[in-house]
């Protein structure tokens, strides 16, 4: 006689799953029309100093750690005006359920490490307030 296998509960799917989809396929759509064509991807420079601190006191430039050849800074600029445009002519709607409350976290490949321990220092804390 076999023991039944015990199968985990699934996530149950979210109502507002499909506009979410919508959202993030016309978000796309618009970067895309928006793409500026560079010709060759920005370069890093490593300053001597990148970490300058923080003084809420003085006004520090911020140090420029790309450089892009003028004509992509051109490219760039001018996809960005139009992306805004395009944004504040028909901007995809925000989708989320009005009194709803959660925690929105982001993160890139190097920061998932930070992202996972904010994440567990919340839950240890008791709070349950849906992560998306």
């Amino acid at each position: 006689m076999h023991e039944p296998v015990q199968t985990l509960p699934s996530h149950p799917e979210s109502p507002l799953l499909p506009q979410q989809a919508e959202f993030w396929r016309e978000l796309y759509a618009l970067i895309l029309h928006n793409d500026p064509m560079c010709e060759y991807p920005p370069e890093l420079v490593v300053p001597h100093r990148v970490d300058i601190g923080f003084d809420p006191d003085h006004d520090h430039p911020r140090p420029d750690i790309l450089w892009i050849r003028p004509a992509d800074l051109k490219r760039l600029q001018v996809a960005h005006s139009t992306f805004v445009a395009d944004l504040h002519k028909s901007s995809p709607p925000l989708v989320y359920q009005p009194g709803s409350k959660g925690v929105v976290l982001t993160a890139g490949k190097n920061q998932l490490p930070v992202l996972v321990i904010g994440l567990r220092m919340l839950r240890r804390t008791d709070c349950d307030l849906p992560v998306e």
